[in-house]
């Protein structure tokens, strides 16, 4: 699948690709413990949410004006922390991020392939699916809101993040 025509535009910017592993379908057997379903390795490519990330970061705010890419979101409570200090290349700041965000993709999908008793279709392929952890606090204390796109082999995830205690 070709990338989604949404992330080629200026309010997308790629920060992270790296390959993790999903967990398929469980096999079911009434009695007896669930059997773990295969594993299957997928290539998760990330892209930060510019605009709206600019309403959690004044760096990226600053580099959405100064390149007039569009007008960022109000500026919220919640704010990056550490503060994004990179001003010469403010995006590199999210490749820590990236991978936070595909896993939250790779265990989504792993939830909602496990959970499928049915065997109906879970992902339709080049569909946007806003994950269910939403504003959910992660391990390095962001709260990510993420939506994935399902494509055989290749997910994409666009997110934007920040630290709900941090008011900047």
């Amino acid at each position: 699948m070709p990338i989604p025509a949404v992330l080629n535009g200026h309010a997308y910017a790629h920060v992270w690709t790296g390959r993790l592993d999903v967990e398929g379908k469980r096999t079911l057997v009434r009695g007896m413990p669930p059997v773990n379903g295969r594993m299957k390795e997928k290539r998760f490519i990330t892209y930060i949410e510019v605009l709206e990330q600019g309403a959690h970061d004044p760096t990226i705010r600053s580099l959405v004006q100064r390149n007039r890419l569009g007008n960022p979101r109000p500026m919220h409570r919640g704010r990056v922390n550490p503060v994004n200090a990179n001003i010469g290349n403010p995006l590199a700041y999210y490749a820590a991020h990236g991978p936070v965000a595909a896993h939250m993709a790779a265990d989504e999908m792993t939830r909602r392939w496990t959970a499928n008793a049915d065997n109906t279709t879970v992902f339709v392929q080049g569909a946007a699916h806003t994950l269910v952890q939403q504003s959910v606090q992660q391990a390095n204390g962001f709260c990510y809101e993420t939506t994935m796109w399902y494509d055989v082999n290749d997910i994409y995830v666009a997110f934007h993040c920040y630290d709900p205690n941090f008011r900047g």
